[in-house]
């Protein structure tokens, strides 16, 4: 029974009544709070002590019994009603409406899940993945996307496309379950070799071949179904990448789509060496005449400059300037170019 505890303390009950009368009175609220109805008590003075804590001594309790019956009324099916404990029990009664809703929910939720996780444990079966009863649902509805059923997984559910979702994991049951490395899965493989063998057998040899190389490697629940083996399968890329990934720091307890993605990344940047190699192979090489020439003629026209620019400056005479120009044209060889010379 809640205790609206402000309300209590600032009524006229509590400051007008004995203490006896309040002790008797708060016995009789707790009393009503568990009687059919709810927030009532039954009209007779004898029950009435009883409930009070006055069993047996009828003249206490008339002593007490206006103070104690403060706030109840005598309704029309003979039994008295207190209002504010009425209002408390209808708000309980909400309450406890909501609840036995939720429960009900969950309930039915947990029916739903139970009926989904039996259609996927079906369905990987049919796929030649046995996998432990207590395999998280999500790592179910993640193998059910893996195998490429999404919409059709008759689970009930709609299932998210993401190619990275991985069937392999470690050999222990756990590891991470997606392309870029996150995430769990701890359902355990309980087929035996020849299962393994059978799942491997596709119609699809490169991808099933892929398959059973990360097999070897800890990806025991891996398919040759999986979407991300079977486009590495139909790109070329060979199962000695994949295991190599697979067993690399990086690479290790990543999911397929992880390592598929990898393989590319590796095939891109050999491509881009290769590709490099052969641009540099055939580019011309650099004449050593016509650079020295041209390094010439820079270091002259640096030096001209500077000469017509100290003169300008008034730094040096007319005669200094020529001297230098015809030192710099005699040093690094060739006339002053004509359109330079008009420029100037």
């Amino acid at each position: 029974m809640p205790l609206d505890v402000g309300r209590l303390r600032d009524s006229d009950f509590r400051i007008e009544s004995t203490g006896d009368q309040f002790k008797a009175a708060v016995l009789l609220w707790c009393a009503s709070w568990t009687q059919v109805p709810a927030a009532s008590l039954p009209n007779d003075d004898k029950k009435l002590a009883a409930l009070a804590g006055y069993d047996g001594n009828p003249k206490a309790w008339a002593k007490v019994k206006v103070g104690a019956l403060h706030g109840f009324s005598l309704c029309s099916d003979g039994r008295l009603y207190h209002p504010v404990i009425a209002e408390k029990a209808l708000e309980a009664w909400a309450e406890r409406v909501e609840y036995r809703g939720q429960k009900e929910n969950e309930k039915q939720r947990k029916q739903r899940e139970r009926e989904d996780r039996k259609k996927m444990f079906d369905m990987l079966r049919t796929h030649g993945m046995v996998l432990s009863y207590d395999t998280p649902t999500k790592r179910l509805r993640e193998l059910c996307d893996d195998i490429g059923h999404g919409d059709d997984s008759n689970t009930g559910h709609t299932v998210v496309t993401v190619t990275g979702h991985a069937l392999g994991t470690a050999k222990t049951g756990t590891g991470t379950g997606t392309g870029t490395g996150t995430g769990t899965g701890t359902g355990i493989l309980k087929g035996s070799s020849s299962q393994t063998s059978e799942r491997t057998r596709s119609s699809d040899p490169a991808a099933a071949a892929l398959a059973r190389a990360l097999q070897e490697v800890g990806y025991e629940e891996c398919s040759e179904a999986h979407p991300d083996l079977r486009a590495a399968a139909a790109e070329g890329i060979t199962a000695a990448e994949l295991q190599a990934i697979a067993q690399s720091r990086k690479g290790k307890g990543k999911g397929i789509g992880y390592l598929v993605q990898a393989a590319r990344g590796k095939r891109a940047d050999a491509a881009e060496r290769q590709g490099s190699a052969q641009a540099t192979a055939t580019v011309t090489p650099i004449d050593a005449a016509a650079k020295a020439k041209t390094e010439a003629a820079r270091q002259r026209d640096d030096k001209i400059l500077t000469a017509r620019n100290d003169f300008n400056l008034q730094l040096i005479d007319e005669a200094e300037r020529d001297r230098r120009i015809a030192n710099a044209i005699t040093d690094f060889g060739g006339a002053w170019p004509a359109d330079k010379a008009g420029a100037e």
